[in-house]
């Protein structure tokens, strides 16, 4: 699943609805940075999306 593919399903899994919480788990990061960078990415675009719905 590509990044934008994501964000269009949590998009429209949350439309009308009201998010309460949220949880990233399993992020085993290796001597590269990108998963964590990734992980904190979509963190912050969840926090977005549950202010704005």
């Amino acid at each position: 699943m590509f990044w934008w593919d994501a964000i269009t399903l949590l998009e429209s899994l949350t439309e009308g609805r009201t998010i309460i919480g949220m949880d990233v788990v399993e992020l085993a990061p290796n001597q590269l940075h990108h998963p964590s960078y990734t992980a904190a990415k979509l963190v912050y675009f969840l926090m977005g999306l549950a202010c704005k719905r």
